[in-house]
Formats: structure tokens, sequence, C-alpha cells
């Protein structure tokens, strides 16, 4: 699934564990405290989502350009309409 932020893949499995991993690619900022202030900011976004869940799986966000600057509040709206889309939570 695609969205302005970011690409966003979930994949189901069996038991109710959740697994989030974030990319942040170096054509967002050269900078690693940069990269890693924008993981630190999808986790706690996603944080809450997870104990929402309806099921348990992997998810996988890949981060694009336009996520740069932006506030964990508009990210977390961004997530959080993607995580309904998918299904993921109801």
């Amino acid at each position: 699934m695609k969205t302005d932020f970011f690409d966003f893949l979930f994949v189901t499995k069996a038991n109710d564990c959740c697994s989030l991993a974030v990319i942040v690619s170096t054509k967002i900022s050269k900078k690693a405290t940069e990269r890693n202030r924008i993981k630190r900011q999808i986790k706690e976004a996603a944080r809450n989502l997870i104990g929402q869940a309806a099921k348990g799986g992997n998810m996988l966000v890949v981060v694009k350009k336009e996520i740069y600057g932006k506030t964990t509040k508009e990210i977390k709206q961004k997530l959080e309409n993607a995580f309904k889309l998918s299904g993921f939570i109801s």
C-alpha cells in the first residue's frame, strides 16, 4: 500500500505477535541523526496502533522524501489511515 509519506507492506502471521521494520534511505537525509529521528517518530506512532491490531503480522515501512520535517502527529494520522485501509485495525 502506498501513501504520501511511505510505502507500507503487511504480511499476516498465524500468531498474535506483531513486528515493525522501518527503512529510511540516505536519499531522505544524509545525516544518520535525522534518519533515526524519522524512525523513532514512526515507531512511536505505530506503538499504540499495533496494540489495536486485529491480527498479527510483519510490517515494513519504506519512508518517502515527503515525510521529512513532519510532526509525529501528522505521521500518526497517515499511519492510522494506512492501517485502516489495509484492514490491520478496525
